[in-house]
């Protein structure tokens, strides 16, 4: 199961890696995980379903790859100046 885990891990890295700079996967895969893991708990607890959040696990997903890209280009931005 571990050896399950680490294969898909290193898959998942690799699908980062396509988003951000080899410096960088470690760091925006972590944050992917452990902000999608959050969301996933959140859906799964049914907080998404009350009246105050008016989201849906998949946008939140989205939206925090669209920041961890976002983000990326503002750093190759700044790295450029």
């Amino acid at each position: 199961m571990i050896s399950a885990s680490c294969r898909a891990q290193e898959e998942f890295l690799a699908i980062v890696s396509d988003l951000v700079d080899e410096r960088d996967i470690h760091r925006y895969g972590g944050r992917l995980f452990t902000g999608a893991s959050g969301i996933i708990t959140a859906e799964l607890s049914g907080h998404f379903a009350t009246v105050p959040w008016h989201t849906s696990a998949d946008e939140l997903v989205n939206t925090l790859v669209t920041i961890i890209t976002d983000g990326r280009h503002l750093s190759i931005r700044a790295r450029d100046i």
